[in-house]
Order: structure tokens, then sequence, then C-alpha cells
């Protein structure tokens, strides 16, 4: 049993506001915080830092790193060096956009809790994009983040219920 009692989550920490008052909530809703960023070739590594210190600092259990490499998918100014990041605010979907990188997120998490569900049962996944309403990004909306979760459901065979993922 761990310090929070039986309730675990894996929280999605990017150092962010939205990732930081997530883990916060959760954190004071009593959940023992296990959370996970990760390293998918974005160009500044001040993300990382932030996330690695708003997890130690709000109290997590276990801080991991996952490295990807969306960089060789190209197409946004994070992960693309031959693409100027824009110094204004654009319209429409932003050169910043990594496809799928939310959804890419969601489904590691998703190994993550699978494996410790065997081990210390982990029993829910917390994502929380606060901007689902206003973003212009399918996998950043209510919409596709729900999408996500039920087929994150369909990759536990053990699942019939809520058990495994919530958001």
């Amino acid at each position: 049993m761990t310090e929070a009692g039986n309730k675990r989550a894996v929280i999605l920490v990017s150092g962010g506001l939205d990732s930081t008052t997530v883990l916060a909530m959760a954190r004071d809703q009593g959940f023992a915080c296990y959370t996970l960023s990760f390293d998918y070739g974005q160009r500044h590594r001040a993300e990382l830092s932030a996330a690695a210190r708003v997890s130690q600092s709000l109290g997590d259990v276990e801080h991991k790193i996952v490295k990807l490499n969306l960089d060789s998918i190209g197409g946004s100014a994070l992960t693309d060096t031959s693409i100027a990041v824009p110094e204004e605010e654009t319209q429409g979907i932003p050169i910043t956009y990594v496809p799928a990188r939310n959804t890419v997120f969601l489904s590691i998490a998703l190994g993550w809790v699978l494996v410790y569900l065997k081990e210390v049962t982990i029993p829910y996944v917390v994502s929380l994009f606060l901007m689902f309403l206003f973003s212009p990004l399918a996998d950043a909306t209510e919409r596709g983040l729900f999408a996500c979760c039920k087929c994150c459901r369909c990759c536990d065979p053990e699942t019939e219920d809520d058990r495994v993922l919530h958001v």
C-alpha cells in the first residue's frame, strides 16, 4: 500500500500549467502519482526540466521520462529544425502542432499502466487537456481524447470498465 492508500494514478506531466494542475488535483484527491513525461525530439529541454521539478515538488512516487523519435516524422516546428518556430501567434492549426502526439503519449502511458497493473495495481491513467473545447487539434479535443481512451480500454483483456483509464 502506498502513502495515499490504494488510489494510484499515472499522470502525464509536461511541466506546463495544465498538467501541473492535474497532478495537484490528483494529489489533493489522495492519489499516489506516478508521473510520465516524453523526450520526443522537441527542440527545447525546458519542458522536461519543468516536468521533473513539478513532479518532485508535488510529491510523485516515481517520474519516468520516455524517449521517442517523433522528430523523424517532421511536420512540426517543435521537432523539425528546417521549420522556423513562429514568434507571433498564428491562425488555425499552429506549425508547432506535433501530429498525434497526445494519442502516442496516452498509448505509452497505457503500456506503463498495464506493466504496473501486474505488479502494483495502478488503476488509473489521468490526463487532462484543459483546452478541450477550444483546441483545433484533433487529439486534444474531448472527442479525440475519449476516442483514444476507448481504444486503450480495448488493449487490456482484463478491462471491462473504467478500471484502467479514467480521464
